[in-house]
């Protein structure tokens, strides 16, 4: 099974949106088909570090 990350920020306001919401919906589908890793945008400087 493939992996695939998912960046996005979960607190993030959107005017008339619940994006988080939204995000998890993706992300619970995604999983069907893919091992999935969640990240914020902030740790992928972090995370690039690690992985190389």
């Amino acid at each position: 099974m493939n992996t695939l990350l998912f960046v996005t920020d979960l607190y993030y306001e959107a005017k008339g949106r619940n994006y988080y919401e939204e995000d998890l919906y993706l992300t619970s589908k995604l999983r069907e088909d893919f091992q999935l890793v969640v990240c914020h945008p902030e740790e992928l400087k972090r995370l690039k570090k690690i992985l190389t």
